[in-house]
């Protein structure tokens, strides 16, 4: 096609029909890699494609992008959909929510828009702004900027809340009678393996091997509770 470039390498194409409009874009190296759509590249690996317009491929083996200026960056069988989106290194790893990110890791997704997930596995993002450290099989659900930090089977909820580290640790919200989350919010789990009732107020601090330990914000004059999390 008109303004395309393959340079180097083995059996890559821009433009694999004349279906695809893959003008002003280019292929370096590498072997079997597709350039499909405007302004995009595929610099060495193998078996790469592009399908969105402005994004990039570089080096891996089986990784695709398809979002609108994302980019997909070493690994393998890696896939970034969301625009404005990256992922970086890993296996099966997915981006598809907005200007999100997904670094390292094996079958990690990052859903919600601008969220992060940094290694670990199987780990899914799926609040906006939220961010997943390692771990594994940890989910942010619907949370905004909230965070897990290690462990396994965590499920955050709420609003800027965070679990470090345990494992089956839940944060549970309540939503008023507009639909917004009342309780829960700015508040932290720590080790153990339990819940956050939604009947403690935001600002919790649960920790303990069994979470049975809890600190809140018990009044406006801003004492402190200490006591079992279910009484």
């Amino acid at each position: 096609q008109q303004f395309t470039c393959a340079v180097g390498g083995k059996k890559n194409k821009v433009g694999e029909d004349m279906s695809q409009d893959a003008r002003w874009s280019v292929s370096i190296a590498g072997n079997q890699n597709i350039v499909a759509r405007t302004y995009s590249t595929t610099v060495a690996g193998a078996f790469n494609q592009t399908n969105g317009s402005r994004s990039a491929v570089i080096g891996g083996d089986g990784n695709s992008t398809s979002g609108e200026g994302s980019a997909t960056v070493g690994g393998r069988l890696n896939l970034t959909n969301g625009p404005n989106s990256v992922t970086v290194g890993g296996q099966g790893n997915s981006t598809s929510g907005e200007g999100a990110s997904t670094v390292g890791g094996v079958e990690n997704s990052s859903v919600g828009a601008r969220s992060v997930i940094i290694g670990g596995q199987t780990n899914v993002a799926n609040g906006s702004r939220s961010i997943i450290l390692g771990g594994r099989s940890n989910s942010t659900d619907a949370t905004a900027d909230g965070g897990i930090l290690g462990g396994r089977y965590n499920v955050l909820s709420g609003e800027e809340n965070v679990i470090v580290g345990g494992s089956y640790n839940t944060m549970e919200n309540t939503l008023d009678e507009n639909g917004f989350g009342v309780y829960n919010r700015w508040s932290v789990m720590l080790g153990g393996g339990s819940h956050l009732p939604n009947t403690l107020q935001d600002g919790a601090i649960m920790l303990g091997k069994l979470n049975n330990v809890y600190i809140e914000q018990a009044d406006s004059l801003h004492h402190v509770q200490v006591g079992p999390a279910n009484e």
